[in-house]
């Protein structure tokens, strides 16, 4: 039903009842319905491993387990007992293994988790229940048996999986096993005259005493409820940490690696005013055309031909240890040396994604004039100083920036291109700082001696990139 379930009767349930079932139901799978798709990726991966885990330290158990029961000094058995120890510990083994491939390849059920419980419990009560056996003795001898400890660990390990349905599980299978092993005991031929109230005959004897036993019980019970509370905790836990992961994963496509970095890893707030001096250069690219080209086309064709312009220029950038800035419309402000790495090329490194970028540009302009397309031109400008990397903002939306003469006036030599028709300009400093960080011109370049660019005083040197 829509507004309600429906009982077994066929009667409805109220809304209010029925969602507070489906938080217990998802409080003890661990589950959220709301969550989205690529967040539940991350939480099944993230349980995979947990299980993957788990199948571990059952073969570590078994291994203890194992050196334990067989490597301790014990009695020989004789021609009436046998041992249940080695196929129990054989099948578990075994089915550890097989656990251990399913969690591997990402194909572990609810089925084998169950099982896997189960044969936990089982695995102990085994060779505990065996003990009056291989000794030859009272079947209630077997509880004091100190293997009785193990199950506190097996209740442990579930916690490991952050479902609070599997310690409950694994709990409420311990706390039914001893039980069983308890009336299996009292009721042997012979055993009523075992059982007493007097804890210092129990203590000296094989005799049994109930308010002992309870004490176990409640142990039990006690460690799976607080355990299971913890699971669930750390359940919670480490659904927020993922929740943090997914969304910075998200943002993170938003920010420049570098800028990504600078926040994930930043141990204060983040407040508009915090920044820092560094050199670098700064780069302006502009479309020559797009304006004209965007006021004919769909919105859909403008931003298509912006996301092959990006997937053309913002690669070259990133191979040249570059970051990109800002986007404003069809410009890209990239940066080179901003951030921590390569800050002794930035020079170089800007010169040559400007040269490798007019190369690419040119091919895709020649692919565009041979399908008959409205032709599209490039422009560059290229600076290197001080700058200020820093936050600005108000506190619901801030923004990293870049803010420094430099920036300036490669945005100044960038508009300066349309002027003189060439693709690229950058200052005569800036050319002669990058030769000597490794630059070495792949194409012929000019040098315009005392030149003026609107917005930049007086007149300066440029280089030209045809």
């Amino acid at each position: 039903m829509a507004a309600a379930d429906m009982a077994a009767d066929g009667s409805s349930i109220p809304p209010s009842v029925s969602a507070k079932r489906s938080r217990v139901v998802a409080w003890l799978r661990g589950t959220n319905n709301a969550m989205p798709e690529s967040l539940r990726d991350l939480i099944e991966d993230q349980r995979q491993r947990n299980e993957r885990l788990v199948s571990w330290l059952q073969l570590v158990i078994a291994f203890f387990v194992g050196l334990v029961y067989f490597g301790a000094p014990r009695a020989a058995l004789d021609e009436h007992s046998w041992s249940i120890g080695l196929p129990l510990l054989a099948v578990y083994v075994i089915f550890a293994i097989v656990r251990l491939q399913l969690a591997a390849t990402r194909r572990m059920s609810a089925t084998v988790e169950v099982a896997s419980i189960l044969l936990d419990v089982a695995l102990v009560m085994g060779f505990i229940w065996a003990t009056h056996i291989e000794n030859a003795q009272p079947a209630v001898s077997y509880l004091k048996s100190p293997a009785v400890l193990y199950l506190f660990i097996i209740i442990a390990l579930r916690t490991i999986t952050h479902a609070p349905w599997q310690v409950l599980l694994a709990g409420g299978a311990s706390l039914a096993g001893w039980m069983w092993l308890l009336f299996y005991a009292v009721s042997r031929d012979g055993a009523e005259h075992l059982v007493t109230s007097d804890m210092g005959v129990y203590e000296t004897s094989l005799a049994v005493h109930f308010g002992a036993e309870m004490d176990k019980m409640f142990a039990i019970l006690g460690v799976t409820i607080l355990l299971a509370f913890v699971s669930a905790r750390a359940r919670l836990i480490m659904l927020n940490s993922l929740t943090d992961q997914n969304t910075a994963t998200r943002l993170s496509q938003f920010f420049e690696p570098e800028i990504a970095k600078d926040i994930k890893e930043t141990l204060v707030l983040m407040e508009p005013g915090q920044g820092r001096n560094v050199d670098c250069a700064a780069m302006f690219i502009d479309v020559k055309g797009f304006t004209g080209i965007a006021a004919s086309q769909s919105p859909a064709e403008v931003l298509d031909l912006l996301a092959r312009y990006h997937r053309l220029v913002v690669p070259i950038i990133h191979a040249n240890h570059g970051s990109v800035s800002s986007y404003v419309g069809d410009g890209i402000l990239a940066t080179f040396g901003a951030f921590e790495g390569y800050q002794d090329t930035y020079a170089a490194d800007a010169l040559r994604t400007a040269e490798q970028t007019i190369e690419v540009f040119r091919r895709w302009q020649s692919e565009r004039e041979a399908r008959q397309l409205p032709p599209l031109g490039i422009g560059i400008g290229i600076e290197s100083g001080p700058v200020i990397v820093g936050i600005v903002g108000e506190g619901s939306r801030l923004q990293y920036t870049v803010i420094g003469t430099a920036v300036n006036y490669a945005s100044k030599f960038q508009s300066h291109t349309r002027k003189d028709n060439v693709t690229g300009v950058a200052s005569h400093a800036c050319y002669e700082l990058a030769q000597r960080q490794g630059y070495t011109p792949a194409m012929k370049l000019d040098i315009d001696r005392d030149a003026r660019v609107r917005g930049v005083g007086g007149q300066l040197d440029i280089v030209i990139f045809p």
